[in-house]
């Protein structure tokens, strides 16, 4: 009887695949964009970065005195070390694990830019990214090539070339606790020397470049060393190392917010505004040159500015909590100009013309100009203007601003944006996308591959919102962006026929997901939830259902909360049962057995896992008291076996304690899987079906644990760029691992089957196209005599006369060998 069910619904479904295929004739209907993280408060970018990195660093949990940024650097540094000049290897583990990495996108929604720097005289560009990948190309934007894929520096504020030894050196200085330096145009890295080793928790807040003799750098930095301290550093050897120059007594919150500097790009000038201060930055002295009236200088304070040939002086602007203050005379004396209305979307969104002292661009969440030394701004454009209108018009975030002369001294501006960078040559009247293509660093939280049809894939990013793309043709991919924001949790437990995901501030469930006209319904969290992007679960029976952890009440409690989509709207409804108990914290995880959908488990902050046998009605805690160190232990994921009812893995904070554990008996025992990891923290794991083969995406990239050997395996040394990854997914029809990224998009390790693989003598020399395909396959010539066989071995088409393409639209969905007596070459059937 359940036999002829499947079959009927089988038969019922095909004019529902078969609109998904054929979206010629579909009008598009997406809903206009909800907009970024930025539309749902008044408070500026600094404050929402600081709320942002508060969830993140609750995530890298650890005993106190250790640093987990420091161990993860340093891990990927001594990594660099080793494969800086060496070629990647097709296999691990003695050649249990065998396979290449393939880029999959996305390869036009490009990702936060932070920072740019210009050779006018080769036309090359640098361009740092927030995700830590540096580009290089020429300033058209045609042909970007990533620099530093051996080794990331996230979170950039500096990015500039220098001559050092008769060559160049390249520098890069980021938000987090180090300087970098390159002498080989990127291809290795050293960090300077000289700060203060007992310092903890260092960040850099800006770095300057003077342009004297030396090359002097200026640096400021926020540290902990029994205190919060402010402090200036200078560097004469061009950033091999830094001596420090002075220690503010600045202290509390907001402090670092009160300091600012500002260096000409081409004259010897810089200068630091400090509350309501302006010194002179020169060798290593600074000069007090005079007081901003009307401020008290304990907020935001931004400082640019530029010079007046016909003076001599040097032109200079602070912001001060929306108001712009100006001075003609080297900030001696200053005057109120205006009002920009506008927090800054980062300390560097506040920029001067070179050439027009009275031009002044300010980056918030839409970039404004001034054309009258800031007593009035214009928008640039509206955020929602980007939409239909890439290519000239600016994405929403503006994190810096740069204005630089070309070789034949006219001045280019170039914006930052969440999507790319712009360039205007008309002091910002209209701009031109820099990175319409290429430019391939997407941010991704989580993604979503599609079980029935798995050319169908779903992603959510940091700024670039929820992506799919409806047809997988192979290679780099250009998804659709259908809503801006950030979204995070793909779930789906209807086999991708729609999808439910997380957003700062709603949940959202996309319906008709694979069609070209999906549908979307949001509800939101109000005071619900206290995570940034909170966990989520797809009902294992009811697709429609969903479950977010949160409190309907507000308060300290933890549950699940149920999400139903039903007639048009999302109904909550909170589930009796609190988590948070005896100290296990929030929730930060939640799954159910592939196996038995019965069997759910929750995961708590503090390490806890939690089962339920019926459905989520009663729950059964434990402590995992047998593992070391789990008072540390920071959950993030949960994996249940496909292959053994109550065997789980789970993955988290691993910095003081293992980052995996496998639970047995539904979590009664634990044991340490960290053979080979080193420690970090695991965002995701996914496994094979018979949990041979284990992946963990983690922050300082991507393993596999191989149960023979009860070892982990960098997979990096296989091709993968230095990335943190976020989201992992087995595609078992595919017979591919699929990364989502926090810096350089989807990744797809394509995985050889032992007993098929093909030796270098036995590669076509043809080939086949398209490839992946949903129905022919054709020959770049005509092909006498072949077959096609399944990964088992078995034939599935043979002939023997001269063919230029063949039919397997009736095979199932997964990879195929096509053998010929002159070679061979792997097929995959989408």
């Amino acid at each position: 009887m359940f036999k002829s069910i499947v079959c009927l619904a089988c038969l019922a479904l095909i004019p529902w695949l078969a609109s998904r295929f054929d979206t010629s004739t579909q009008e598009r209907k997406f809903p206009q964009p909800k907009g970024t993280i930025v539309v749902y408060d008044s408070t500026s970018e600094e404050e929402r970065h600081e709320q942002k990195s508060a969830w993140l660093k609750g995530m890298k949990k650890a005993a106190p005195g250790v640093d987990p940024n420091r161990i993860d650097h340093e891990y990927r540094f001594e990594r660099q070390r080793r494969l800086a000049y060496r070629s990647s290897v097709d296999s691990l583990a003695g050649g249990k694990v065998r396979g290449e990495f393939e880029e999959r996108g996305c390869n036009f929604n490009s990702g936060r830019i932070m920072a740019v720097e210009w050779d006018t005289i080769n036309d090359v560009m640098f361009v740092q990214t927030a995700g830590g990948i540096m580009f290089s190309g020429p300033e058209d934007g045609s042909n970007w090539q990533p620099v530093n894929e051996q080794f990331r520096m996230a979170d950039a504020l500096f990015v500039r070339f220098v001559d050092h030894n008769g060559s160049q050196r390249l520098l890069s200085g980021t938000g987090g606790a180090y300087f970098y330096y390159s002498d080989d145009l990127g291809i290795t890295w050293d960090t300077a020397v000289g700060l203060d080793p007992n310092a903890s928790n260092r960040s850099f807040r800006d770095v300057v470049l003077l342009n004297d003799s030396a090359k002097t750098l200026y640096a400021l930095t926020t540290e902990w060393t029994g205190g919060w301290k402010q402090r200036l550093h200078r560097s004469t050897d061009h950033g091999s190392s830094f001596q420090l120059m002075y220690t503010f007594t600045e202290s509390g919150g907001g402090a670092h917010s009160r300091l600012d500097l500002w260096a000409h790009r081409y004259e010897e000038a810089a200068y630091l505004v400090y509350r309501d201060s302006i010194f002179e930055l020169s060798d290593s002295t600074r000069s007090f040159r005079g007081k901003i009236s009307g401020t008290s200088g304990l907020g935001t304070m931004l400082l640019t500015g530029t010079s007046a040939p016909a003076s001599g002086n040097e032109i200079l602007y602070v912001y001060s909590d929306q108001d712009i203050y100006r001075s003609d005379d080297n900030g001696v004396t200053w005057t109120l100009k205006g009002n920009v209305g506008e927090n800054p979307f980062r300390r560097t969104s506040f920029e001067c013309s070179l050439s027009d002292p009275d031009a002044l661009f300010f980056g918030a969440v839409e970039c404004w100009r001034s054309w009258n030394g800031g007593a009035n701004f214009n928008k640039v454009n509206n955020w929602f203007d980007y939409y239909d209108f890439e290519a000239n018009k600016l994405h929403a975030d503006i994190p810096n601003i740069q204005s630089f002369y070309d070789d034949h001294g006219n001045e280019v501006l170039f914006i930052s944006t969440d999507a790319s960078f712009y360039s205007s040559t008309n002091k910002g009247l209209t701009v031109q996308n820099r990175g319409m293509a290429g430019l391939n660093v997407s941010r991704l939280y989580d993604h979503y591959t599609d079980e029935t049809d798995p050319g169908i894939i779903h992603v959510g990013t940091q700024d670039q919102g929820y992506q799919r793309i409806l047809q997988d043709n192979g290679g780099i991919l250009s998804f659709e962006q259908e809503i801006s924001g950030d979204y995070g949790w793909l779930v789906s437990s209807d086999d991708g026929y729609s999808v439910w995901m997380n957003y700062p501030g709603f949940a959202m469930h996309v319906t008709e997901a694979g069609f070209a006209n999906m549908s979307t319904t949001s509800w939101d969290f109000g005071g619900a939830n206290s995570l940034w992007i909170p966990p989520l679960m797809a009902d294992p029976i009811d697709g429609y259902t969903a479950y977010v952890a949160g409190n309907l009440n507000s308060g300290s409690g933890s549950y699940m909360i149920q999400l139903v989509h039903t007639g048009g709207s999302i109904v909550p409804s909170q589930m009796p049962f609190n988590f948070n108990q005896g100290g296990a914290g929030q929730i930060t995880a939640m799954a159910y057995s592939p196996i038995d959908p019965n069997h759910w488990y929750v995961l708590t902050e503090n390490g806890r896992i939690y089962h339920s046998d019926d459905s989520g009605t009663s729950w059964t805690s434990h402590t995992i008291s047998n593992a070391p160190g789990t008072h540390y232990f920071y959950g993030m994921y949960i994996y249940p076996s496909p292959n053994s009812l109550g065997t789980v893995y789970i993955g988290g904070s691993g910095y003081s304690n293992p980052p995996i554990y496998k639970l047995e008996n539904h979590g009664a025992t634990a044991t340490a899987l960290n053979n080979g990891l080193p420690p970090t923290l695991v965002h995701e794991l996914a496994g094979d079906p018979t949990d041979s083969l284990l992946f963990a995406a983690t922050e300082v990239g991507p393993f596999v644990y191989v149960a023979g050997d009860d070892q982990w395996y960098d997979l990096t040394l296989m091709g993968m760029p230095d990335v943190n990854c976020w989201s992992v997914e087995y595609i078992d029809a595919l017979d591919v691992v699929r990364f989502g990224t926090h810096a350089r998009g989807l990744w797809d390790l394509n995985l050889e089957t032992p007993g098929i693989g093909l030796e270098e003598d036995q590669m076509a020399e043809w080939s086949v196209y398209p490839n992946p395909t949903k129905d022919f396959i054709r020959f770049s010539e005509p092909l006498k005599s072949g077959v096609l066989v399944d990964l088992q071995g078995r034939v599935v088409r043979q002939w023997s006369y001269p063919i230029d393409q063949l039919d397997i639209s009736d095979l199932t969905t997964g990879k195929y060998v096509l053998r010929l007596a002159e070679g061979a070459t792997v097929v995959v059937k989408l």
